[in-house]
């Protein structure tokens, strides 16, 4: 499932989630699959397998700084969220 994050393979991911068993990360998928940037719906699939640097940069590269900000206050980091609003 760690590949399809690096060759941001979303189709492949879901199948890899549930061979692991891992409902929560297939339901986070099924709902970032509502997002129009391809990056921020791999960043949702790399938080899920603890890839928090790979979300962070995919976040970044399309932009969208509402889900960095939530990124970085579920993480706790909230200087970083305070800088990113």
């Amino acid at each position: 499932a760690k590949m399809c994050v690096k060759n941001r393979r979303l189709d492949v991911a879901s199948v890899c989630l549930g061979n692991m068993g891992h409902a929560r990360g297939a339901k986070a998928l099924r709902e970032a699959l509502k997002e129009p940037e391809l990056d921020a719906r791999v960043a949702v699939l790399a938080i899920q397998l603890g890839l928090y640097e790979d979300a962070e940069r995919l976040f970044k590269n399309c932009k969208r700084y509402d889900l960095l900000n939530e990124f970085y206050q579920n993480r706790g980091q909230w200087l970083k969220a305070l800088q990113t609003a």
